[in-house]
């Protein structure tokens, strides 16, 4: 504000005005001084903003700005403590004031809160990297919360709970190796992460020491006979991980050769070592087999039982004798004794014993020339002997001698196999065959075949030409380099019978239509034993018939059909012969399998057919004839006779079912086909009878009218004709309603009314019905007059109407296919039943004996009422400071609803608050965040319209645990020198079921996890000033509560 005054001078003097006051208009702040931010705790900043060294007017609001976003407006209020702030995180925090005129900003002044535990919700990488060595790794925490000091890394054994600290490290440390550990063992390990603010504990993360070589491997062993040793073991006093098989190995004793693996099992801790040599020393070892390799066991030795001998070599000749009488015999030791041999013993093919002792040699004597001697050896050991392969010995040649005569065998009428054997004593090899034969009925003799046994081992012969159904006899001669010898002729013997020879063909004789007679002369060569006749008719068997028969009658043939007939003569065991064939036709017969006529209609009262020649004419068709079976009014109905395969029809009835059958002849009869139905198509029906007309009003009538009486088919439509005009088309039904009401019409008028009947075949027409309608309903009806009582009645009232052509009126009231007859003359009555808030339309019709005339509709609707079907609301907690509530609308609003509110109270208590008001075009939910943790609410929901409220069943919902607030520091009860006694006082807000608690004692330095609230803190330094801190801790996280120094006592100086 300034002052002036204004003063005037002249030559005597001045004189000065009053003081007018002027102030000048508001302008924005400046000079503004940044706001003082202290930090509180790690998510909390205490703020003052200074008033402006030039205000430039009256301040009326201060606001804050946290990194340039609009963070609280404060009113005239200068200091404000702001939280929820990342811990250990810089932000940007500046002023903004305003007058009437405008606002400034002042410069940002960056503040940081304060450290907070790390966020470690993960737990360390952990990977086996030997048997006893385990590479432990982690990353910086995604929320460190402050400046990480230094990580440690603690482990333990799976199974138990002593926990030893591996490693403490730096910040820019992130691995560890922890060695020295138990191979193949489960270890937990975690991770330590301390910042200014304390030490943070990772989860357990779990891993296995990777496997070793098992040790302690043990073997046994006990021999089980000749070429089986079982092996016993147990498994690894130190397996080192999962064995995963046992490999056993094996070697001859002093072989000087490397054990190799001969068997494998996966769990069995024995097993059977077979085959084996008998008699026999081996070495073995076990090799228990894990992830990591094999484990070996000490080598054992174990010797096989004794067995017979194997192998045994073959028997030579050394020499043999001149004359063949005598062989000097030789052999070896076998290859595989299995023991040390006793004796040897040579046996013939029939185990007569020829030798029996130690040496391997004998003189083999008395024997035949050209003889073969079967010898075969036997070598014994103490537990068995074990013969060798037989072996042949041959003696030189002689004559041959005992040669028995050939055997013969038919194998056709023609021919024999002849075979025979060698001589009982060849004596050699022979070198010739020669076969003989004779006919039974004569002495000459011829040589048929010289062979040579060489080429001809199987000792048969082919000989062919021969006679059928002839004995013959045969001998045979063998001979080798010393001479021959022939046998006796051998017994006689017949060729097999052959098919007859000669044979003429057959006459062959029509007797009817389906008989033919057939007769033959027997063959000429019979070639055997005559076994009869068959007769074949078209290359088919039709008779089979003894030899004594030389004719045959064939019945049961089709007429007029030519046949053609074999005559086949057997022998016994011979074969056939067949006769030329002979061909001839049977009579002609009445036909069959006469087709039914395919038929067709040309209009209403024309039909055309055709048809196909029988299936079997059995002669030459001279005659088709067509009937009409029914309806007919002549019998037989005849409408064709002819040679014309086809025929037309007319003069027939519309839409009538015909039945027709057709009849084909030859020369010797008729046969006639099945019944075919056909109907003829649909025409115009008969006259329809003339409606019947009922007066129904003064505008409308009622038309009744019945089928025509021959429709002449199926009738699809009807049609009301007025004054020759069509005014409707009805489909017929079936069931049909033969009545229509004909609306809209004149009052007083004469009318005329016929009905048409339709079908696919054409349309007739009734003869005219005439009628006059009534005079008119009542004129000038007022329209009605409504109002709504109350939420469920309706007040009516009306005038009388202007015309009503009669004394006696009534009305009806009509709203929503509702109808009330009133018979009054109050002009008045009232609607009750009603449902709330709902529209209506009603209309008042006036009648009278003619007709009623209705009013205008008039729309109205009932007053509201208290809302009915409040369902209860949904909640749910969304964390532990707030609670999410929502709802629906009224199942039934009865109204508009105008707004919701929200109750809340506590489980158990009968008293509420409102914590929420909401108008109903908003969203159906809310979020109350005034709740505590660990608590248990109840919430109901108001809805509130013009009539009334409806209110909600009431929901309940507990909001989860939380981090412990408003945690006392430490009580210190005793100081000492080097010791501290303390009690830790529980929270004031716990927020949950406690689950563990800690003393940090210069929370920098040192830890202590308690189990009790009173501790006892040693180990300190003399005359020490310690800050304690407590912290109590929920399955959600820990709360810590402000710190504490406490100093030790006093002690005696030191050196």
């Amino acid at each position: 504000a300034y002052t002036y005054a204004v003063e005037s001078f002249n030559s005597v003097g001045s004189i000065r005005s009053p003081d007018t006051t002027v102030t000048t208009h508001q302008d924005i702040p400046s000079m503004l001084l940044p706001p003082t931010v202290s930090t509180v705790n790690s998510t909390a900043f205490d703020i003052f903003l200074p008033v402006p060294q030039q205000p430039n007017g009256v301040l009326v609001n201060f606001s804050i700005f946290v990194d340039g976003q609009f963070g609280l407006a404060l009113g005239q209020s200068q200091n404000i403590t702001l939280g929820d702030f990342d811990p250990y995180t810089n932000y940007s925090v500046t002023m903004h004031v305003c007058t009437i005129a405008g606002c400034a900003l002042s410069r940002a002044v960056l503040a940081q809160t304060a450290e907070a535990l790390a966020e470690v919700n993960f737990s360390p990488n952990v990977t086996a990297i030997s048997s006893t060595r385990i590479l432990v790794e982690w990353m910086i925490p995604f929320m460190p919360n402050g400046v990480i000091i230094r990580y440690a890394v603690q482990r333990r054994l799976l199974t138990q709970q002593t926990v030893s600290l591996v490693a403490v490290t730096g910040a820019d440390t992130f691995t560890v190796q922890d060695g020295g550990l138990i191979p193949f063992t489960q270890y937990e390990f975690r991770l330590l992460v301390t910042n200014g603010a304390g030490t943070s504990i990772s989860p357990w993360s779990t891993v296995r020491t990777l496997e070793d070589i098992p040790q302690g491997v043990a073997i046994s062993s006990t021999v089980a006979n000749q070429r089986s040793v079982v092996l016993t073991w147990a498994v690894p006093r130190v397996p080192h991980g999962v064995i995963l098989r046992y490999d056993v190995l094996l070697r001859t004793a002093d072989s000087g050769t490397m054990f190799r693996r001969v068997a494998s099992t996966n769990s069995s801790l024995s097993l059977v070592v077979t085959p084996l040599k008998p008699f026999t020393t081996y070495e073995f070892q076990l090799a228990a087999v894990n992830g990591a390799g094999q484990g070996l066991s000490a080598a054992i030795n174990a010797t096989t039982l004794e067995d017979v001998p194997e192998l045994l070599e073959p028997i030579v000749v050394l020499e043999q004798g001149v004359d063949g009488t005598w062989l000097n015999l030789s052999w070896n030791s076998p290859r595989e004794a299995n023991g040390l041999i006793t004796q040897y013993l040579v046996f013939d093919s029939a185990g007569r014993q020829e030798y029996i002792g130690r040496e391997t040699g004998f003189l083999f004597r008395r024997l035949r020339p050209y003889t073969t001697y079967l010898l075969f050896l036997r070598a014994c050991t103490a537990v068995g002997c074990a013969d060798g392969t037989i072996q042949n010995f041959t003696t030189p040649q002689t004559a041959p001698s005992l040669q028995l005569p050939p055997s013969a065998m038919a194998i056709g009428s023609r021919s024999f196999n002849i075979s025979w054997t060698p001589p009982g004593q060849p004596n050699g090899i022979l070198t010739f065959y020669a076969i003989f034969r004779m006919l039974s009925s004569s002495v000459s003799q011829d040589l048929v075949a010289t062979l040579d046994p060489r080429r001809n081992a199987n000792l048969q012969y082919i000989d062919t030409g021969l006679r059928p159904f002839s004995s013959y006899q045969y001998a045979v001669s063998s001979g080798t380099v010393a001479g021959n010898v022939t046998s006796v002729y051998s017994l006689a013997v017949r060729t097999f019978s052959a098919s007859p020879e000669g044979f003429g063909a057959p006459l062959v004789i029509t007797q009817s239509a389906d008989r033919v007679f057939i007769s033959w002369r027997a063959p000429l060569e019979s070639n055997g034993v005559p076994s009869g006749y068959e007769v074949i008719r078209n290359g088919s068997l039709q008779a089979t018939l003894s030899v004594s028969s030389t004719s045959y009658t064939d019945p049961s043939l089709l007429a007029a059909q030519l046949y053609c007939y074999t005559i086949r003569a057997c022998t016994h065991l011979g074969g056939c012969t067949n006769s030329t064939a002979v061909c001839n036709s049977t009579r002609e017969a009445q036909p069959l399998g006469v087709s039914a006529p395919v038929l067709s209609a040309v209009n209403s009262t024309t039909i055309r057919a055709w048809w196909t020649p029988p299936a079997q004419p059995r002669g030459i068709i001279v005659n088709y004839t067509l009937y009409i079976v029914m309806p007919c009014d002549s019998v037989p109905c005849i409408v064709y006779s002819g040679s014309v395969l086809s025929a037309v029809f007319h003069g027939l009835r519309a839409f009538t079912n015909y039945t027709f059958q057709i009849e084909a002849c030859t020369r010797a009869g008729c046969g006639a086909a099945q019944l075919v139905t056909f109907p003829t198509p649909q025409a115009a029906p008969s006259k329809p009878a003339i409606p019947s007309v009922i007066v129904v009003s003064s505008t409308s009538v009622r038309v009744l009218y019945a089928a025509p009486v021959t429709p002449n088919g199926v009738i699809r439509s009807y049609a009301i004709v007025q004054n020759e005009s069509v005014i409707a088309t009805i489909q017929a039904t079936s069931p049909h309603n033969f009545v229509y009401v004909v609306r809209n019409l004149q009052e007083m008028t004469r009318y005329a009314f016929s009905v048409r009947a339709s079908t696919v075949g054409g349309t007739s027409e009734s003869d005219a019905a005439t009628i006059t309608t009534f005079p008119p309903a009542p004129a000038n009806v007022s329209a009605v007059n409504v109002t709504a009582v109350s939420s469920d009645s309706l007040s009516i009232d009306w005038d009388t109407p202007g015309e009503a052509y009669t004394s006696h009126v009534y009305y009806l009231v009509s709203h929503d296919r509702t109808f009330t007859v009133i018979n009054t003359t109050a002009m008045q009555t009232s609607l009750t039943g009603l449902s709330p808030y709902t529209q209506y339309t009603l209309t008042l019709s006036t009648c009278t004996v003619y007709g009623c005339t209705a009013s205008d509709p008039l729309t109205v609707r009932t007053l509201q009422a208290v809302p009915l079907g409040l369902a209860g609301p949904v909640v749910s907690a969304t964390s532990a400071y707030s609670v999410n509530i929502s709802w629906t609308v009224p199942a039934t609003p009865n109204g508009v609803i105008i707004s919701y509110n929200v109750h809340k109270r506590l489980m158990g208590n009968s008293t509420s608050s409102v914590v929420t008001t909401q108008s109903a075009n908003r969203a159906l939910s809310f979020v109350d965040a005034a709740v505590l943790p660990v608590t248990v609410y109840e919430y109901r929901v108001q809805a509130v319209n013009s009539a009334g409220v409806a209110t909600s069943a009431w929901v309940s919902v507990r909001t989860p645990e939380a981090v412990p607030e408003l945690i006392p520091p430490p009580d210190i009860r005793d100081v000492m020198q080097t010791r501290i006694s303390a009690t830790l006082l529980l929270p004031m807000r716990p927020n949950g079921v406690i689950t563990s608690f800690l003393l940090y004692v210069n929370s920098s330095s040192a830890m202590v996890t308690l189990v009790s609230q009173n501790v006892l803190i040693t180990g300190l330094e003399v005359y020490t000033a310690y800050d304690l801190v407590a912290s109590f801790c929920t399955l959600v996280g820990c709360g810590n509560s402000t710190g504490l120094v406490a100093r030790t006592a006093e002690g005696v100086p030191g050196p």
